[in-house]
């Protein structure tokens, strides 16, 4: 199936005195289970699930998004996102114009090694995409105040305002960016640690919060993918495969791969 789209722009001249973002075009997106988008964009464009899951990823960082996240297309920065094909998603956007986007962006929680935020309020924002791609769509003479007053509801909607939370959040954008690395998978959870500064029990708060899973179970999933890539690529030995992909026991690696794969490794090397 292809994806179904709807997208309206609106172009209101003169904008509102004073108005330093704008919302140039809304629009809506209901995957058809094979949903992905790949590009380098030059401007900003924050999007929020509806329904259904998927992956954002920016160079270094996979992440993982659900129903009621929120994640946005920064200038510059490439990215991917696709969605679920067990679980296809619908979302809305906001194409952001103005002097004043990158400023709004970073507002709502999001920069350039950040591109997905969990609102506070995901309800609240969904309404408010839904009346802002109302008003895009109706292009009606007097309703640019209030567009621009459904943009700062926004802010107070989405973004995480106590300090607590905004660190927490970029903790967890770090780790995933340690672990997401070329040599993340050879890190545990004690030198993830040591590199954030953090304890074993913040690290596994954050993940479980953030992520709804373990570190550990994240980091063995990254090795796990990556000796998938190894054995379907390379003749080397599974000892060696296990080494590189960060376990120091081959006995420990060819029973997490079976739990993963179904399959021991030999086996896995020998359908492919």
């Amino acid at each position: 199936m292809k994806d179904k789209l709807i997208s309206y722009s609106w172009h209101p001249e003169p904008l509102p005195p004073a108005t330093s973002v704008w919302v140039s075009s809304a629009g809506r997106l209901e995957g058809g289970g094979h949903s992905r988008y790949h590009w380098k964009p030059d401007y900003f464009c924050p999007h929020i699930i509806i329904k259904g899951e998927g992956l954002v990823k920016i160079p270094n960082m996979n992440i993982p998004v659900t129903a009621g996240d929120m994640f946005t297309i920064w200038p510059g920065v490439e990215i991917e996102y696709a969605e679920n094909p067990a679980h296809p998603w619908t979302f809305s956007w906001l194409h952001l114009d103005g002097s004043g986007a990158g400023d709004y962006a970073k507002e709502l929680g999001f920069n350039k090694k950040i591109p997905v935020i969990k609102p506070h309020s995901p309800e609240q924002c969904l309404e408010i995409f839904e009346k802002i791609r109302n008003m895009c769509e109706k292009k009606e003479n007097g309703t640019g105040f209030l567009l621009i007053s459904e943009l700062y509801k926004l802010l107070f909607f989405a973004a995480l305002h106590e300090k607590k939370q905004q660190q927490e959040r970029d903790l967890a954008a770090e780790a995933l960016a340690l672990i997401n690395s070329p040599e993340g998978i050879r890190e545990n959870v004690t030198e993830i640690c040591r590199a954030l500064h953090i304890s074993r029990v913040t690290l596994f708060r954050i993940f479980k919060e953030k992520m709804s899973t373990s570190p550990i179970n994240y980091i063995n999933k990254r090795r796990i993918d990556e000796a998938q890539a190894l054995l379907s690529g390379t003749r080397l030995k599974i000892s060696e495969t296990a080494a590189l992909c960060g376990f120091n026991s081959v006995e420990y690696f060819q029973r997490r791969f079976k739990e993963c794969t179904g399959k021991t490794p030999d086996r896995f090397r020998k359908n492919t």
